[in-house]
């Protein structure tokens, strides 16, 4: 990533209330300073045939409450040339931790695919029934809310354009409803930071937006939307119209109806948190910011209309990444704790003890990353590293609890999308790269 990112690009970053503050809050304060996150990011080999295999960040140190060193790496290690030391990141005094694989096969392999037609961030990337993609909105080059959207093909390698939004929308949510079509919910509509309550559907059989029927009792962005068993739509937390007051309250959205109605509120307002749907049907909400960087947890029950607590995680955190495993179990991992400090803990909930426990330390700090469940059920986590781009990238293997290293990405990439195809392999697109708002595009592939 650059050095010196625009006014407009720190503008639009400082939206969240840790991100402005690095304490974070009930009410956001207003402001641009939290805009640049990091410095310089690593530049990497710009493409994975000249990545070095024992390049990059190799063992970060402990977590708090966990197995290994300090969890407060600021900045990723370059990952140019692979001379990095370890020491370097913990003070002389680092544990291996699980990232000390180097000469090992990596895991999987990334290639360049088709691009898009604009660079991205804070967009959404929907797997379509028919195995397309389809990205909408986001912030494009910088220069706020878009309300373009594009499909990709997986049998083409290639991005075509496709009907827009009805409004800009970006850090909205999009979710596949039961029937194959798309819901977008809420988002900023421009940089004056003010949330919508609207919703729209994207119907692939015609390539058209619709503007929803039903509206929400209260404009969000920085939400989360999980798809219920029932079919409806938990809509949670995230930011007012305001854009300065972080909510407690959720609605449902039934596609029957086309409407959204209030449901039970969680018990701490939550924005830029995490929402996982369990096999029991229960939706698990985590982390987050609000009344400071939380820890806590709760478990949405949807025959009550409830939210009810459960274990909280050992490390607070935002910007971090929530895994649903094979096995039931969840791997929240990584992400910040204020804006100077990412994190290099994970910890795993496992919905029968209601507990969270701390797992290995990763291979690298990160924040801002994308996170994809491969086909053998072990975990991607790739890039991310807040406004300094990394292209460096790991595995988590659930059967040992164990990060390690794979190959790097063909570009630096940090707040950007991954989602996983038909056939197993991960689309990660847009974000910011190496110096500007990116439009490339790059498929990882498992190593048999």
């Amino acid at each position: 990533m650059g050095r010196n990112l625009s006014l407009t690009v720190s503008a639009f970053l400082c939206l969240s209330v840790v991100a402005c503050t690095g304490s974070g809050g009930g009410t956001r304060t207003d402001g641009a300073a939290g805009g640049a996150l990091g410095g310089s990011g690593a530049v990497g080999s710009g493409g994975v045939a000249g990545a070095p295999a024992s390049g990059g960040a190799a063992g970060t140190s402990p977590q708090d409450g966990g197995d290994a060193g300090t969890d407060n790496a600021s900045s990723e290690p370059d990952v140019r040339d692979g001379s990095n030391d370890r020491a370097t990141d913990c003070g002389g005094s680092c544990d291996a931790g699980s990232g000390d694989a180097a000469d090992a096969p990596p895991e999987g392999v990334f290639s360049y695919t088709g691009g898009m037609s604009v660079g991205r961030w804070y967009h959404t990337a929907t797997l379509l029934e028919d195995g397309r993609v389809l990205v909408a909105g986001g912030s494009i080059d910088g220069k706020g809310p878009d309300y373009t959207a594009e499909l990709y093909d997986p049998t083409t390698g290639k991005f075509s354009p496709t009907h827009a939004m009805t409004v800009p929308r970006a850090y909205h949510t999009a979710t596949r409803l039961l029937d194959g079509r798309v819901l977008m919910v809420g988002g900023l509509t421009d940089l004056t930071k003010t949330s919508l309550a609207s919703a729209e559907l994207y119907d692939p059989a015609t390539g058209t937006f619709t503007a929803s029927a039903g509206a929400l009792a209260t404009g969000r962005n920085s939400h989360t939307a999980t798809l219920l068993t029932n079919g409806k739509v938990l809509i949670a937390g995230g930011l007012d119209s305001t854009g300065f007051t972080v909510l407690a309250s959720a609605e449902l959205y039934d596609p029957a109806s086309d409407t959204f109605t209030t449901t039970g509120s969680m018990a701490a307002a939550r924005e830029i948190f995490e929402a996982v749907r369990l096999p029991n049907g229960r939706v698990l909400v985590v982390g987050g910011a609000g009344s400071g960087v939380l820890a806590t947890a709760e478990l949405y029950d949807a025959e009550s209309g409830l939210f009810v607590p459960t274990g909280s995680m050992a490390t607070p955190r935002y910007h971090f990444s929530a895994t649903l495993l094979n096995d039931g179990r969840v791997l929240t991992a990584s992400g910040r704790r204020d804006s100077d400090n990412q994190l290099s803990s994970a910890e795993l909930y496992d919905p029968a003890s209601g507990r969270f426990t701390a797992t290995s330390a990763m291979v690298a700090a990160r924040g801002y990353h994308q996170a994809a469940l491969l086909p053998s059920g072990k975990v991607l986590l790739a890039g991310g590293s807040g406004m300094s781009a990394s292209n460096s990238a790991e595995v988590f293997d659930p059967a040992t609890g164990k990060f390690t290293r794979t190959s790097y990405m063909a570009e630096e990439k940090t707040n950007g999308t991954a989602t996983v195809l038909l056939d197993g392999r991960v689309l990660l697109v847009g974000g910011i790269g190496r110096s500007a708002f990116s439009s490339a595009a790059e498929l990882y592939q498992e190593t048999p």
